[in-house]
């Protein structure tokens, strides 16, 4: 949205005057019989649990999320504003972005700009936000700890019940992300709108990870890396146990070699080459400019590139995808695919590998998890050492502790709690 807004109030009307000359009314008065029906929907929708099963999902089943379809523009206002929460401030917006996501998902007529309906102010075409907050929104934050509100709601902040549209033009000074919450609503009320039912994921999944039982488990889990059995262990069979036992081994094969890297660079064994931060999940495609999902930076330019497949997987189309991206990524000196699982079609597979190498003067290597973990530890001095800072990389990484490197989108609170039961042997 651009240009100048203005939001003109009359005795029984709000309008909103846009720059390219388009007008939305808000008319003011009792609800009308299709905001009856649209609030006893969205009631409905709640009572039959539809946001504590959205929070179940986000905490025990990430893999079935959706949250790939949030465009990257909008995953940045959504993370600006949960960063922006602190016990002080920014837990109301929080909470009401939640609440809106959530309307707009059981009931995509709906209006979320439009805040009030029934007694005292209203308009024709809203909804009585505070009581759904109050008998079903709140509730649902704090008993999981998403948020920590006051019993009464978000909607109990004065500076958010004043009695106009939530619009940019939404003049009530809030502390807060007020800013990234409002052009959130203006996406979501948009022409060609942000889906809300995953981006309402993808707010759960950031407060999540945010959330203080996150640190406490994270804590714990650190802790146990300094017990005798985890010290005992070979670090490898500990992670490995962790991909193969999880619903989602894909995308922690991911963070598992990342992880490695991360040991590595501590310890300085990349050197001159710089990783690159963890890509978000199903971004290693044309569209990022990412050749792999792991990247070795050299002077600025990928350097190195590792594809992580779990499973039994047949590599043919993957190389051929190598093959295109090498054609704009040229001083790439080496990239490679690892497995956890046989190659199907081996021989052919590696053909191609060949084919791409000599096209390409660049390095394609198919190797196995195990083999690929030998070949990395080997460009340290003191792989014992790597080895045991790779454990400590992987459990930060789930524990939202270096997001600076390692930004992982998905809620992490499962993959940890399961990770934190391996650590203690059971």
């Amino acid at each position: 949205m651009s240009g100048e807004l203005e939001l003109r109030v009359f005795g029984s009307r709000s309008e909103l005057h846009r720059a390219d000359g388009s007008v939305e009314v808000f008319q003011e008065g009792p609800p009308g019989a299709a905001a009856k029906q649209r609030t006893a929907a969205i009631y409905a929708g709640f009572e039959r649990g539809f946001l504590v099963e959205q929070i179940r999902l986000c905490k025990e089943q990430p893999e079935s999320l959706d949250i790939e379809q949030v465009p990257e523009a909008d995953q940045a206002l959504i993370g600006e504003l949960v960063r922006a929460i602190s016990s002080e401030v920014g837990r109301a917006l929080g909470g009401l972005l939640v609440m809106q996501l959530a309307v707009k998902a059981i009931c995509p007529d709906q209006n979320v700009r439009l805040h009030k309906a029934g007694h005292g102010f209203s308009w024709v075409e809203g909804i009585p936000m505070r009581s759904i907050d109050k008998r079903h929104v709140t509730p649902a934050l704090r008993e999981h700890e998403l948020l920590r509100m006051n019993a009464d709601g978000v909607m109990m902040t004065r500076s958010l019940a004043e009695n106009y549209p939530y619009t940019l033009a939404y003049k009530p000074e809030m502390r807060g992300a007020k800013s990234q919450w409002l052009r959130l609503v203006e996406r979501v009320e948009d022409e060609d709108p942000l889906p809300p039912l995953p981006a309402l994921q993808y707010l759960l999944s950031q407060l999540l990870n945010e959330a203080d039982a996150l640190e406490e488990l994270g804590g714990e889990a650190v802790a146990e890396l300094q017990s005798p059995a985890v010290l005992a262990a070979d670090p490898r069979e500990l992670i490995t146990a962790h991909v193969d036992g999880s619903a989602y081994s894909a995308r922690l094969l991911e963070v598992a070699m990342h992880a490695l890297f991360q040991a590595l660079e501590a310890g300085g064994a990349l050197a001159p080459l710089q990783l690159e931060r963890l890509s978000q999940m199903r971004s290693a495609n044309k569209k990022h400019g990412n050749v792999g999902d792991i990247e070795l930076l050299g002077q600025g330019q990928i350097a190195e590139a590792w594809d992580a497949k779990y499973g039994k997987v047949d590599l043919r189309e993957a190389l051929a995808e190598l093959d295109e991206k090498l054609l704009t990524h040229p001083g790439v000196a080496s990239a490679g695919f690892v497995h956890t699982g046989s190659l199907a079609e081996a021989k052919e597979t590696r053909e191609k590998a060949k084919q791409v190498e000599a096209r390409h003067g660049t390095k394609v290597a198919l190797l196995s998890f195990d083999g690929w973990v030998e070949e990395q530890l080997a460009r340290s001095s003191n792989p014992t050492q790597v080895a045991r800072e790779w454990l400590r990389a992987y459990t930060e990484s789930l524990a939202q502790r270096r997001r600076e490197i390692a930004p992982i989108d998905e809620p992490t609170f499962e993959w940890l709690r399961e990770w934190l039961e391996i650590l203690r042997g059971r």
